[in-house]
């Protein structure tokens, strides 16, 4: 499975973040510009599809984070 889109809103400091992914993705910018949090994000979705609940609460530096990992399948 790979995923296509990363598409998130007030997850840290981000209130919103869309963008299309492909094999290699690259994040860069000033320090404290929110790249450790994307990559925090990415574990936590990680877990939840190897989680086999459909609702999973997860623990994000002492603060409770649950979701709902959605699929969109395209035929």
């Amino acid at each position: 499975m790979q995923l296509q889109n990363l598409n998130f809103s007030n997850f840290k400091n981000w209130k919103h973040f869309d963008t299309n992914l492909s094999k290699l993705n690259l994040f860069f910018g000033q320090n404290s510009s929110g790249k450790s949090s994307i990559i925090q994000l990415l574990l936590l979705l990680k877990q939840t599809v190897e989680n086999s609940d459909d609702k999973v609460t997860l623990f994000l530096e002492m603060t409770k984070v649950t979701l709902i990992l959605e699929t969109l399948m395209k035929f």
